[in-house]
C-alpha cells in the first residue's frame, strides 16, 4: 500500500507514533525516522489497531538495530503481526517455569474471563494452585502492573473504572485486551494450529483451548471458594479488602463450569467435596447478597448446571442435583421474603417442574432416581406455596423409591426421610414427625458422623418437636449440644450457628429464663446485623425477639421498666421493614399484636387500638395475596 492510499485519519497518527518510537530509543537520525514512517505507512493495511500494536511493539524492542530489523519484516496481516509480537514476548520471558505458567494463565483469564478483573483480583487469580487451602505468604505478585506489562506487552491495557458505580469508592484499575481482535487471535489460533517457524511453535503454548480453559478456571475458582478463610461468612465490609476475587468467583465459577463441556467432568470430585463443605453454604449466603449474584442469578446457576449435567454427566450425578435443590431452597427463601409465599415466581417454578417431571417419567418411569429428584424439587415448591398435602404425596414417593433403590443406609434416603418429617411437622402430626426425625438422625449419624451439617438439621427438627410438646428443657439440652458442633464446623457468625443461638433463646424464654434468652437473642441479632444486614427479615425477627424477652420479663417477674424498652424495640423493628409481604408480613402481624399487648400493659389504650387495627389490615393484605 502506498502512502497516497492510506486512510487520511490513520495517516494523521503516524507522526505521533514515530515520535513515541524515537523518544523511547533516542533516535535523532532523520534518515532512520523517515524509514520508520515509510514502513508504518506501507504496513497499516487500513487498521488503527495495527498502527497501535506495532508502535507499542517497536517501543519495547531493546535496541535501534532490532527496531530497524523488525521494520524490514513487519507483516501487514494483523494475525501474523500478533504472532510475531507473541513470539517476541515468549523469547524475552525469563527462563523460569512459574513465570511462563503465569503468563499462560494470564492469557487464559483475559481470553475466557466473563468480565474484566482488577489488577488485585488478577493477582489473587494467578496465585491459586490446585490443592491450595489458602493464599501462600509469597504467592501473590507484588507488582501486578509491571508483571502484566512484562507478560502481555502491547496486547493489554489498564483502564480506570469506578468501582460498583459509586462515587464514594476509589476507582479501580482493570486489565483487558486492547482490541477484540486480540481475544479472537488467542482463541482461534489454537484451532488452526498453523505455524511457520520453531518460534511460532513455542508461542503455541500461549494460545487458548476454550473448553479446557473454562474447566481450568472453574477449578481454580472452586479452589479459591474452598479456602479455609471462607469457612465463616464475611460481612459486606470485608468482601473487598483482601478478598478481591471473591465477588467474581461467587458470581461466575458456575458459568465457567457450564461452558467447559466434557472437559469440566474433571472437576466432579472437587465439586462434590465443595458441595458438602461449610464453604458451599457460605458461597450461597454470599451469592444471595452479592451485587451481581441475586436470587435471579442463583436460578440461572441452577439452570446452567442442570443443563450441563443433562448434556455431559451420564450417571452418578444425584448428589449434584441435591446440591442444586439446596440452591433452589435458598432462592425460594429469598422469593418468599420478597414477594410472598404464593408469588408468581413460585407458580412459574411449579409449572416448570411439573413439565420437567412429566418428561422424566416418560423417559425413565416414575420409579427412577432421576424422576424422584424432580419430585423432590417440586415438593419444595409446593411446600413454599402452602400445598402441603401435595408436597407430602411427592415426598412419600421420593422416600419410597430411594429406599428401594439406594436402601435405608444412604445419605439421600435419610434426607428424604428428614424432608417427610418436616412435612409432618408442618401438619402438626407430632408423633409421626418425631419418629421420622429420630430414624433419619440414626441413619445420618451412622453414615455421615455426628458433626455433619445434615445431622444438625435433623437435630434442630427434633428440638422443634420437643418445644412444640412443651418439653422446653429437653429442647434446650439438645440445642446446647448442637451449638458448639455447629460453631466448630461453620464458625460463630454463620447463619446456621446464629439460628441455633436464636432457637436457644426461644426455649429459654418459654421457661422463664429471661436473662439467658435475652443474651441469646442479643448474640443472634448482632451476628445477623453483621452478616445479613439490619433490614433482613431474620435480623428483624431477632430484634422482635429481644422485645419479646423484655415483655416476658414484666409478665413473669413483674419488672415494669422493661416494657418501655420492649415498646421501643418493637417500633424499631417495624420501622426497619422494607417489605410488607411474605415472611416480613407474618412477622409484622406478630409484632403488632405483641406491641399492642405492651401498650395495654402500659395503660395506653389508644396506641393499643391503633396497633391492633394495623394488625387486622396486615392480615387482610396477607389474605388478598393468597396467603
Amino acid at each position: 500500500m502506498s502512502p497516497n492510499e492510506v486512510d487520511p485519519d490513520i495517516a494523521l497518527c503516524i507522526p505521533g507514533c514515530v515520535s513515541i518510537i524515537a523518544r523511547q530509543h533516542d533516535i535523532g537520525n532523520l534518515v532512520k525516522l523517515k524509514a520508520i514512517e515509510d514502513a508504518l505507512l506501507q504496513g497499516i493495511n487500513g487498521f488503527f489497531i495495527w498502527i497501535r500494536m506495532i508502535t507499542d511493539f517497536l517501543a519495547q524492542i531493546p535496541s535501534i538495530a532490532s527496531v530497524m530489523h523488525a521494520l524490514a519484516h513487519i507483516p501487514d496481516d494483523l494475525r501474523r503481526l500478533y504472532l510475531v509480537i507473541l513470539g517476541r514476548l515468549v523469547e524475552n520471558l525469563p527462563k523460569q517455569v512459574r513465570r511462563k505458567q503465569m503468563g499462560i494463565r494470564l492469557i487464559k483469564w483475559l481470553s475466557c474471563g466473563l468480565r474484566p478483573l482488577s489488577l488485585e483480583a488478577l493477582g489473587e487469580a494467578l496465585s491459586i494452585e490446585a490443592g491450595d487451602s489458602d493464599f501462600g505468604p509469597d504467592k501473590i505478585p507484588s507488582s501486578m502492573e509491571t508483571l502484566v506489562k512484562e507478560l502481555c506487552g502491547p496486547f493489554v491495557e489498564k483502564v480506570s473504572v469506578q468501582a460498583h458505580e459509586t462515587v464514594d469508592q476509589k476507582p479501580q484499575s482493570i486489565v483487558q485486551f486492547v482490541h477484540l481482535s486480540v481475544k479472537e487471535f488467542f482463541l482461534s489460533q489454537s484451532e488452526t494450529q498453523i505455524y511457520r517457524s520453531p518460534q511460532d511453535e513455542k508461542s503455541s503454548e500461549f494460545l487458548v483451548d476454550l473448553l479446557r480453559s473454562h474447566a481450568e478456571l472453574a477449578s481454580l475458582l472452586l479452589t479459591y471458594l474452598s479456602f479455609h478463610r471462607y469457612k465463616t461468612v464475611l460481612n459486606p465490609n470485608q468482601c473487598h479488602e483482601g478478598h478481591h476475587l471473591l465477588e467474581y468467583a461467587t458470581t461466575w465459577w458456575c458459568s465457567h463450569l457450564a461452558a467447559s463441556g466434557q472437559d469440566g467432568l474433571s472437576n466432579m470430585t472437587m465439586l462434590r467435596e465443595f458441595s458438602q463443605s461449610p464453604q458451599a453454604l457460605n458461597w450461597l449466603a454470599q451469592a444471595r447478597h452479592s451485587n451481581e449474584a441475586s436470587g435471579g442469578n442463583l436460578l440461572a446457576f441452577q439452570s446452567q448446571i442442570t443443563e450441563w449435567i443433562r448434556l455431559q454427566v451420564q450417571e452418578g450425578s444425584h448428589w449434584l442435583e441435591d446440591f442444586l435443590i439446596d440452591v433452589l431452597r435458598r432462592v425460594r427463601d429469598a422469593i418468599r421474603t420478597s414477594y410472598g409465599e404464593r408469588s408468581l415466581e413460585f407458580s412459574e417454578a411449579a409449572a416448570a417442574y411439573e413439565e420437567a417431571l412429566a418428561g422424566r417419567i416418560k423417559m425413565f418411569g416414575e420409579n427412577n432416581l432421576r424422576s424422584v429428584t424432580i419430585m423432590h424439587n417440586l415438593a419444595l415448591v409446593y411446600k413454599g406455596q402452602g400445598r402441603i398435602k401435595e408436597a407430602e404425596i411427592l415426598r412419600r414417593k421420593v422416600f419410597k423409591v430411594r429406599s428401594e433403590i439406594l436402601k435405608a443406609k444412604h445419605p439421600d434416603t435419610s434426607r428424604a426421610k428428614n424432608s417427610l418429617a418436616s412435612i409432618y411437622m408442618k401438619q402438626k402430626r407430632i408423633l409421626e414427625a418425631e419418629e421420622a426425625f429420630l430414624s433419619a438422625l440414626d441413619d445420618k449419624v451412622s453414615i455421615l458422623g455426628g458433626n455433619h451439617p445434615s445431622v444438625f438439621v435433623t437435630e434442630t427438627g427434633l428440638a422443634s418437636i420437643k418445644a412444640a410438646c412443651g418439653l422446653y428443657l429437653e429442647a434446650e439440652t439438645l440445642l446446647l449440644s448442637i451449638l458448639p458442633r455447629c460453631k466448630a464446623v461453620f464458625g460463630e457468625n454463620h447463619p446456621s450457628s446464629l439460628a441455633t443461638v436464636n432457637n436457644l433463646g426461644v426455649v429459654c424464654c418459654k421457661q422463664g429464663k429471661i436473662q439467658q434468652a435475652y443474651a441469646s437473642f442479643q448474640v443472634a441479632w448482632n451476628g445477623r446485623v453483621a452478616v445479613l444486614g439490619e433490614h433482613y427479615f431474620l435480623t428483624l425477627r431477632s430484634l422482635g425477639n429481644l422485645a419479646w424477652a423484655l415483655s416476658n420479663d414484666h409478665i413473669r417477674n413483674g419488672v415494669s421498666n422493661t416494657l418501655e424498652e420492649a415498646k421501643l424495640l418493637y417500633n424499631i423493628s417495624l420501622s426497619l421493614r422494607n417489605s410488607t409481604t411474605g415472611m416480613m408480613l407474618v412477622d409484622e402481624i406478630l409484632n403488632l399484636h405483641n406491641l399492642a399487648a405492651v401498650c395495654e400493659a402500659l395503660g395506653l389504650p389508644e396506641e393499643n387500638s391503633l396497633h391492633l387495627q394495623r394488625a387486622i389490615e396486615s392480615k387482610e393484605k396477607m389474605a388478598s395475596n393468597g396467603n
